[in-house]
């Protein structure tokens, strides 16, 4: 075969199914039967998201039974899209969702239902945007604030329906929060919106941990996969996998086979790579129950 003037009919193909293997690597779902939801090492970002969460705001707002126009009484000081705003003495939560700049009209996401009404209102960050191209989030949120409920400085992540049944709005807690949740996903952008469980009683700064969507490959010879050189067999073996269920060759099982121990492999290597650096390895830790003495308040027993 000419090799210069000779191209597979599967060569565009097999691009194709390198990138829907790089992003099954990535992502922690695959189909050839291992569990992979643990992130590779490599996988993760270097630099995590960083977002700022924000103390409500108290403004006089004026509202009108029918309307989702309301007016600010005085001049924002900043935008409000987004914020979930409640009247004092009203029960219903309405969210902003058109505000410009910083005037002084803003629309609300239902038509205000109670009497009309002017008075002084809270206006609560509570949903934050994750920036795009996340495919998927690996982490708790680390928070810096010291005043944290669960004393871990950590929020935990959520199912969105369990947060919304166990910090339903109407009990909106002032505190740093501990618990948050993706409220929402755009496919076409990959963003993710976060929700948090409480109204923050001081702004800080936090970090989530994330494996973004990887460029997609290209046949050139400066585009590489994401994985580590010692991984990519793993990438050939599935490539092959696919073009040979393609062309109805019955050595597509072996490949699958070779794909699926690879995998299994580099499912070996992280965790060996996590467990050698592990502050517990070969480690004797007693039953708290079965020890005596004083304890200490974070790590339980003393050592003398």
């Amino acid at each position: 075969v000419p090799g210069s003037q000779y191209v597979s009919e599967y060569r565009a193909d097999a691009l194709t199914y390198l990138n829907r293997l790089q992003m099954a690597i990535l992502s922690g779902s695959n189909e050839f039967d291992v569990e992979m939801g643990e992130p590779f090492p490599w996988a993760v970002e270097s630099e995590p998201i960083r977002i700022a969460l924000k103390t409500s705001v108290q403004i006089s707002v004026e509202f009108t039974n029918g309307s989702t126009s309301i007016t600010f009484q005085t001049v924002p000081t900043q935008n409000f899209l987004g914020r979930y705003i409640r009247l004092d003495g009203d029960s219903d939560f309405y969210r902003i969702s058109a505000h410009t700049g910083v005037s002084t009209t803003a629309t609300i996401d239902q038509a205000y239902i109670k009497d009309s009404a002017t008075g002084n209102c809270n206006l609560y960050a509570l949903d934050y945007s994750l920036g795009t191209n996340v495919l998927r989030l690996v982490g708790a949120m680390r928070i810096t604030a010291q005043s944290i409920p669960n004393n871990t400085q950590q929020a935990q992540m959520s199912d969105m329906n369990v947060m919304l049944r166990d910090y339903p709005l109407t009990y909106l807690r002032t505190c740093i929060p501990d618990k948050f949740a993706i409220k929402y996903a755009n496919v076409s952008t990959n963003e993710y919106i976060a929700r948090i469980n409480s109204n923050p009683n001081e702004a800080c700064r936090v970090e989530i941990d994330y494996v973004k969507i990887p460029t997609a490959l290209t046949d050139s010879s400066g585009s590489s996969p994401a994985c580590p050189i010692i991984h990519r067999m793993a990438l050939v073996y599935g490539v092959a996998y696919y073009v040979m269920l393609d062309k109805g060759d019955s050595g597509a099982d072996n490949f699958y086979k070779q794909t699926q121990a690879a995998f299994v492999s580099m499912v070996k290597e992280a965790k060996a790579q996590r467990s050698s650096s592990s502050y517990d390895r070969a480690r004797l830790i007693p039953r708290m129950e079965q020890t005596s003495g004083p304890k200490h308040p974070w790590y339980g027993v003393w050592t003398y």
